[in-house]
């Protein structure tokens, strides 16, 4: 397999349309059920399929669709595919409507409203986020509204279900300090291939200040090099698209000796690694990568709870915190809103020890 390296400018990959992105899903025909996507025939149409256990309330979940009626199959693949054109969405739109098939424990077309609020508390009891929590309730019900607008219900079970409110003006997602990055590299070790594997994936969260989803769908189209050096294209949320230049010190340098280990050169960049039988065809997913942070985190002995988000956070305030512009961090993540952005300043408002010894009575 010929090396990559950054002398050579020219794309990795098959494709050389800058431009060009995967196309969505086609829309889904209730009358042509070949139309479906891999993922409607292994999450709708599996009646079969094995269920995990809730991870948060612990309880045994069955599964979404075993007492789904064809026509109600198909409703929820028109819901899905036709409403929501970025694959990521789909999968959480359906993760989060089998989440609540796990709680339910029934078929989520037999719901009464009074349900969904008891639902609400118990995702509260459980301890989620409130971004999380109302994330969860907003797919829910788009979906109910979807099942009245359509004729299926006579009346909108989710009208009056409301969101959490949230004022809250400062991040409350815990951000690595610089010296627990350099802790964190340093403790890498890149003879073994899932370690440089596992120090790419917090480079990029890092340095691009990247989703964790959209780390783990690059490909190898998406690793793209010109005559500055080495850039990502990645797909974010909402089927927007970023391309960030990978830092010279140790994104770059870092991703090259990675790529040029692998015994693949197509697909998912990302992937499954076991000691004995080595690279596996499976792409690596959130959950693995996420205990991969918190085992590491841990072995280091940092106190805070971190995720693969505190990477994300952490680029933010380290940003802001060496008085670079707003505008900039906000076009390097890729957020929407500028509000948003500022949650990450907390330089500019936590009160400093100089501010608060202003006052005296002396």
């Amino acid at each position: 397999m010929a090396s990559l390296s950054l002398s050579n400018p020219t794309y990795w990959g098959q494709s050389t349309d800058f431009g060009e992105l995967m196309s969505g899903p086609k829309p889904y025909d209730r009358m042509n059920r070949m139309t479906h996507t891999p993922l409607i025939q292994d999450l709708v149409l599996a009646d079969n399929m094995e269920t995990p256990v809730d991870q948060k309330s612990g309880s045994k979940a069955i599964c979404l669709f075993q007492h789904f009626q064809e026509e109600q199959k198909d409703l929820l693949a028109e819901f899905v595919l036709n409403k929501y054109p970025n694959r990521l969405t789909q999968k959480a739109i359906v993760s989060d409507l089998k989440q609540f098939s796990f709680w339910l424990q029934k078929s989520i077309f037999d719901v009464k409203p009074a349900q969904l609020g008891i639902y609400r508390q118990h995702l509260i009891d459980c301890s989620y986020a409130v971004g999380s929590v109302n994330r969860k309730l907003a797919s829910l019900k788009a979906f109910y509204r979807y099942l009245h607008e359509v004729g299926v219900r006579s009346s909108n079970v989710g009208q009056y279900l409301e969101l959490i409110k949230t004022s809250s003006k400062i991040g409350s997602t815990p951000a690595f300090s610089k010296n627990q990055l350099v802790a964190l590299f340093d403790s890498f070790d890149e003879s073994k291939p899932n370690d440089l594997r596992d120090k790419v994936i917090v480079a990029i969260a890092f340095f691009c200040a990247a989703r964790v989803s959209a780390i783990l769908n690059l490909t190898f189209e998406d690793v793209l090099q010109e005559e500055s050096g080495l850039k990502l294209r990645l797909l974010e949320k909402g089927g927007k698209k970023r391309y960030l230049h990978c830092n010279s010190e140790i994104l770059a340098p870092t991703l090259l000796r990675y790529i040029n280990s692998l015994p693949f050169s197509e697909g998912p960049l990302f992937r499954g690694f076991r000691v004995r039988t080595g690279w596996t065809e499976i792409p690596l997913d959130r959950q693995s990568c996420h205990a991969m942070i918190k085992r590491r985190v841990r072995r280091l002995g940092f106190q805070k709870t971190f995720s693969m988000h505190s990477f994300r956070a952490a680029f933010a305030t380290c940003w802001l915190g060496d008085k670079n512009s707003i505008d900039a961090l906000q076009k390097i993540g890729g957020w929407a809103n500028l509000d948003t952005v500022k949650r990450y300043d907390r330089n500019a408002q936590e009160a400093s020890v100089s501010e608060m010894e202003l006052m005296s009575l002396r």
